[in-house]
């Protein structure tokens, strides 16, 4: 998901940006902004599933976006850890059903538990 990657190395973009840049990303998924905030991560895999090609791509991608989203945009601490806690579920889902190893992912993961105990 190179869009993600690049909303998170876009110097001096404002808030705004980076929420048009996040909302773009989402679309890109199949959601809207509004449907990751507030749906729950079930209702988020199944709609994921809809598309059989690149599932577990998708995931992850959702799951790095939801970071994104949880650390750039403008939300309340209980908005920003129900983010980081999406995320993080997404991220152990994906370790456990993708049967492939990853030193990235679990530095994510081990960093969002950081970040949601704060």
């Amino acid at each position: 998901m190179k869009a993600i990657a690049t909303l998170l190395n876009k110097p001096g973009a404002t808030v705004s940006e980076r929420e048009s840049d996040i909302n773009a990303c989402y679309s890109m998924l199949g959601f809207t902004a509004d449907d990751c905030r507030t749906s729950e991560i079930e209702d988020i895999l199944l709609k994921i599933a809809e598309e059989e090609e690149g599932y577990m791509m998708r995931v992850e991608g959702m799951a790095d976006l939801l970071f994104v989203d949880a650390t750039v945009c403008d939300h309340s601490e209980k908005g920003r850890n129900d983010l980081l806690r999406k995320s993080l579920t997404l991220m152990q889902y994906a370790d456990e059903k993708s049967g492939v190893f990853s030193f990235e992912r679990n530095e994510k993961m081990n960093r969002i538990k950081e970040m949601i105990k704060e």
